[in-house]
């Protein structure tokens, strides 16, 4: 645990500032969360999707329906891919994966321990209003080649917001879900989905409003899984259930309250196994409650919890970070989240944007990263062309650290541990009366640190020792 100092004249700074030091939503916290940055936006209709990591490599699969005449349904509605080979940071121009005579939409999948990488997709009759059929196809090749697609017989029409989870030991699991409806199948290598689990039928009874459903492997034979829910009532967002037994029986389904009510599409759940975190990330669209919110404050909320905290217990969801929708509008927020493990170990997350067109919907994706191995070295060094060496002493050090700045300068200091944990942060403000800052560090862990001074015009930044 660091040391945080808080001035109030921070916050009066921060928003008088001339520039901004703003890099991260979360910069006191950790893991860092990332501003969300626009992923790709172009005069299609681009719309949600999955992720998958296989070696160095990110695909991003997802449906497009191209041209100004894009929208949210239609017959024009294709699968597409890219691929980023630097964690996400940029990607190559969309190909067209495959394309039917229908609208090709619902677009996600998974791969498998071996590199299988499994794409699954609904055929919809835009135009007549009629399911066709729900479809997947899969690579053993890295997205080279493709077999299929394959027509599976279901009662359910689409894999909403599902991910493919599973490994080698238990196999994989895969859900195909309609109104009230829901089954969960199992295949063992992803070329064969005839197995059905387990199923969730509530169509006769109207008992659960369930629709798209995200799920995830915590280990030990637990499944903890969120449905959207449909009731249309404030308060009522997500249904969660648990199997204990490898998917064979449920809890019956359990409302949460994720996104304090808000209706939410899309639940996103996902485990990060070497912290023993669940994340789930939701997408609120408050303004389905006109008469109390508008949707231009649609939200993104992050939860990160250990398995215990939310197994047995879905209704006591404390919120990691919650931020604005990045294009805010009176019109819906799109949602749909998803992520992958990037090759260095963090995390990148899409979603998707939308803005209302005449008779029509812009979809466009941004993307943020859950920065668990950020290490500001790869960023800032002494001898790299943004930043220059700064001198601190005393260097080892045990209690204070003296850090030079120029008195008539605004500053930012940030100190970050060898994890790449911000442990220390203030402002400076100009004038500050003294051409030394003093921190006390006697709370800080015995290591190797990095200080970064960053003014409107450079950065410095020096390594230290703390005894």
């Amino acid at each position: 645990m660091g040391v945080i100092i808080k001035y109030q004249i921070i916050l009066l700074f921060i928003l008088l500032s001339s520039f901004s030091w703003a890099q991260y939503l979360n910069p006191n916290d950790y893991p860092l969360i990332t501003e969300p940055t626009l992923s790709y936006k172009t005069n299609d209709h681009n719309s949600e999707g999955f992720l998958i990591t296989i070696d160095s490599t990110i695909y991003h699969f997802f449906r497009q329906d191209p041209g100004q005449n894009g929208n949210h349904v239609g017959n024009g509605g294709r699968i597409m891919m890219r691929t980023s080979l630097d964690n996400g940071d940029n990607w190559s121009i969309p190909i067209v994966l495959f394309e039917s005579p229908y609208d090709d939409r619902n677009v996600h999948g998974g791969v498998t321990e071996n590199g299988r990488i499994i794409v699954t997709f609904r055929k919809f009759d835009a135009f007549a209003g009629v399911h066709i059929d729900y479809c997947f196809m899969y690579s053993d090749d890295k997205a080279q080649t493709w077999q299929g697609p394959f027509t599976i017989a279901s009662e359910g029409t689409s894999s909403g917001t599902n991910q493919i989870f599973g490994n080698n030991n238990i196999g994989y699991y895969n859900t195909i879900y309609s109104a009230k409806y829901c089954e969960l199948r199992h295949s063992w290598d992803g070329s064969n989905w005839d197995s059905i689990v387990y199923v969730w039928d509530y169509r006769l009874s109207n008992q659960y409003k369930i629709s798209e459903a995200s799920f995830t492997y915590l280990g030990n034979g637990v499944i903890i899984g969120l449905f959207r829910n449909d009731s249309g009532f404030f308060g009522e967002n997500y249904f969660q259930v648990e199997s204990y037994d490898y998917g064979l029986s449920w809890t019956e389904p359990a409302l949460t309250n994720i996104a304090d009510g808000f209706f939410c599409p899309s639940p996103w759940i996902f485990y990060e196994p070497i912290f023993n975190h669940v994340w789930i990330i939701a997408t609120d669209r408050r303004g389905n409650f006109s008469q109390y919110y508008e949707h231009n404050q649609d939200a993104i909320w992050l939860y990160k919890l250990y398995p215990d905290e939310i197994v047995g217990n879905p209704h006591e969801y404390i919120p990691f970070l919650v931020f604005e929708r990045p294009n805010p509008s009176f019109y819906r927020f799109y949602g749909y989240p998803a992520s992958t493990k990037t090759p260095d170990g963090n995390y990148l997350v899409l979603f998707t944007e939308s803005q209302y067109k005449i008779k029509a919907e812009w979809a466009y994706i941004y993307q943020f990263k859950i920065l668990y191995h950020f290490n500001p070295i790869n960023y800032f060094s002494e001898n790299n062309r943004y930043s220059s060496a700064l001198k601190v002493f005393p260097n080892p050090t045990s209690q204070n650290l003296f850090i030079p700045i120029v008195r008539t300068n605004e500053y930012q200091i940030s100190i970050y541990n060898e994890l790449g944990q911000l442990v220390f942060q203030t402002i400076i403000p100009k004038e500050f009366g003294s051409n030394y800052f003093n921190v006390n560090i006697e709370s800080l862990n015995s290591g190797i640190y990095k200080c970064i001074v960053q003014s409107p015009k450079e950065t410095n930044v020096a390594t230290f020792v703390k005894n």
